[in-house]
């Protein structure tokens, strides 16, 4: 097990992606906290994902809304 700060972790983050296939490394933030940098979390569907829209619809809500504010032409 390898150990290392925040800020390692941010200036070498290939070198402990690569690691982390092999060997676990903990992540260790200024306020002493540890995170197993391997570690995943898969999200289950909830009544949140029944309320989503498509990518592409909110681009285009997202793009209509900003020609308006601005009064770009489309």
């Amino acid at each position: 097990m390898v150990v290392i700060s925040s800020a390692e972790l941010g200036n070498n983050i290939n070198k402990y992606i690569d690691m982390s296939a092999t060997e676990k490394v903990m992540v260790e933030q200024d306020n002493g906290e540890m995170f197993d940098f391997r570690e995943t979390y898969i999200l289950e569907p909830d009544e949140d994902l029944a309320r989503g829209i498509p990518a592409d619809d909110f681009l285009e809500l997202v793009l209509r809304d900003i020609h308006e504010m601005y009064k770009l032409p489309r």
